[in-house]
């Protein structure tokens, strides 16, 4: 470990102190919280720190020098002050370890590598996904971290509680641990989950999808739900509440079966496109995790802005919108997608999900309810003549992100975590 690393770890689980001070360097807590800490990866303590403060900062500080990773580092430092890079070098890897000497809570985090690569791969890949990226920082901010691949022989003693995903089948199924267990729960796409559920006991599910989860499964009955936000605050680096080119954005894939309503509803605004300005979209957005490049790609013709920037693309509509899917329930499971377009900056006209409830995001306030419009062009172009009368949902959305995307979840995981510990030691 560099002492960088050493001291870094030590200010920020065994101090109080609001700024970390290295070599005359001072960086304030919250600039770790958006950016992140010290990368690991990197064995030169210079690469490290230049990585690092150019991150932290928002500008270029690389020295030059050689090492094997000097080049690697010289490109990162020259993209820390461009924000459409935002999102996809933070770095919130320092919480990966386990320090005994640290008061901070020890969490041990399954991932198998045999069944479940494809999650091992995108927790440890510094790519465009945002979903790893708010895990990584949840996990950074509470305590420690021990990465493993299987759930036996481990001193359980030395940890406050288990953090595994219920991956349905792949999730093995062994003697449930002496230690509180914390489930995330995400798609439902699979076998097993039930039955996961049942054995581990957990006390804790973690997921972006209350509703589908309780309605669909016996959840047991001394487990707590802690509802896990579509998107973080970073995510909306570039809301867009004034650049307006088009009047309505139709986002989201129709090529599946599951999506033959938002055909339908294709169908039905493509007859508009004389009297407004419409696009269609069905570029990936903000769930791109599979790249490592650009954060503007061609696809097939399609501008596709990744992350913080598909939030500003969203936001050059008045009003932007996605159909349902072909089973109610399922639309529940769009959550990402509700986050997406209500902080934007564009006035989201969306299907109405339980969910919406939960986060306290309620309709004609912070987005139009698409039962209004289904099959009702007159009410929609009613809306779309009328941008100026609407265009406070639009900012009642970007409002409600800035306020309360990151408080739900740092302090709500932190306080989970803090429940756990203290039963745990009791």
């Amino acid at each position: 470990m560099t002492r960088l690393m050493d001291e870094f770890k030590h200010f920020w689980y065994a101090t109080n102190r609001p700024e970390f001070v290295f070599e005359d360097n001072i960086i304030s807590k919250y600039a770790v919280v958006a950016h992140g800490g010290p990368d690991p990866s990197f064995d030169c303590p210079i690469c490290q720190q230049c990585e690092f403060l150019s991150r932290v900062n928002q500008r270029d500080i690389f020295i030059k020098h050689s090492c094997q990773t000097a080049s690697r580092c010289e490109d990162l430092c020259s993209k820390q002050c461009d924000d459409r890079w935002t999102n996809l070098h933070r770095n919130h890897f320092f919480s990966v370890g386990y320090d005994s000497a640290l008061p901070v809570p020890k969490i041990l985090f399954f991932l198998s590598k045999e069944e479940s690569a494809r999650l091992w791969q995108i927790f440890h890949a510094r790519t465009c996904e945002y979903h790893m990226h708010n895990l990584r920082a949840q996990l950074a901010m509470v305590g420690e971290v021990t990465i493993c691949n299987q759930l036996v022989e481990h001193d359980w003693g030395k940890y406050d509680f288990l953090f595994a995903m219920n991956t349905g089948n792949s999730l093995p199924v062994v003697e449930r641990p002496p230690i509180p267990v914390v489930l995330y729960c995400h798609d439902l796409w699979g076998q097993g989950f039930q039955e996961r559920l049942t054995h581990y006991q957990p006390e804790y599910i973690m997921t972006p999808y209350p509703t589908p989860w309780y309605e669909r499964y016996d959840i047991p009955e001394n487990t707590k739900l802690w509802f896990y936000p579509p998107l973080a605050g970073m995510f909306y680096t570039r809301p867009n509440l004034k650049g307006k080119d088009l009047d309505l954005l139709v986002v989201g894939t129709t090529t599946a079966g599951f999506y033959i309503p938002r055909r339908e509803y294709k169908k039905q605004l493509e007859s508009l496109t004389q009297k407004y300005e419409i696009e269609f979209s069905d570029s990936v957005g903000c769930m791109s995790h599979n790249t490592n490049g650009p954060v503007i790609q061609n696809d097939n013709g399609r501008v596709v802005r990744y992350m913080n920037k598909w939030s500003e693309y969203l936001g050059t509509a008045r009003f932007v919108t996605f159909g349902p899917c072909i089973k109610p329930w399922a639309s529940e499971f769009l959550l990402m997608k509700y986050g997406e377009c209500v902080g934007s900056g564009a006035i989201p006209i969306i299907p109405t999900v339980k969910d919406l409830d939960r986060l306290g995001i309620q309709p004609m306030v912070h987005y139009i309810p698409l039962e209004n419009v289904w099959n009702n062009n007159g009410q929609l172009c009613h809306y779309l003549d009328n941008y100026e009368s609407y265009k406070y949902i639009a900012e009642n959305g970007v409002a409600w992100y800035r306020k309360n995307a990151d408080a739900l979840i740092y302090p709500g995981f932190a306080a989970v975590a803090e429940e756990l510990t203290s039963r745990r030691c009791a």
